[in-house]
């Protein structure tokens, strides 16, 4: 099965939105509670992901036919958090570091484990995340 998981990470202006997407990339492939062996009491959440994937181009509303198995996705699959993404897909995380569906799979995290808030507005990025349990 297929989940999407949304992804924010701290935005620095040093870095590129491809470095940000790198950056976020290994972090999560380096996480064995995300993707790997898993830890002492559970496994891990997935056993392959992709940036994007099926969900590529959704954070623009771009709906035309992508490879769903780009690793790391298309350009548009990472953005800066502006006030329309923001209202679009995180205000029903606000107040949360992270949240998880009826599967107990989640389906956003922030990587720097700060409750969601109006104050992620053009400083964190978003990456919409195709992963694969």
């Amino acid at each position: 099965m297929h989940r999407l998981l949304l992804v924010t990470r701290n935005y620095t202006s040093d870095m590129t939105l491809q470095e940000h997407k790198e950056d976020i990339l290994n972090t999560l492939e380096h996480d064995n509670s995300f993707i790997g062996e898993g830890g002492l009491f559970g496994d891990p959440v997935c056993d392959w992901f992709v940036i994007g994937g099926r969900w590529s181009g959704r954070l623009m509303g771009i709906k035309e036919d992508r490879d769903a198995y780009r690793v790391e996705g298309y350009p548009d699959d990472i953005q800066l958090i502006t006030k329309e993404l923001y209202d679009k897909f995180l205000t029903i995380h606000e107040y949360k570091n992270a949240e998880f569906d009826e599967y107990n799979k989640p389906s956003f995290t922030d990587l720097d484990c700060e409750e969601v808030g109006a104050d992620f507005i053009n400083q964190k990025v978003i990456v919409a995340i195709d992963y694969h349990y």
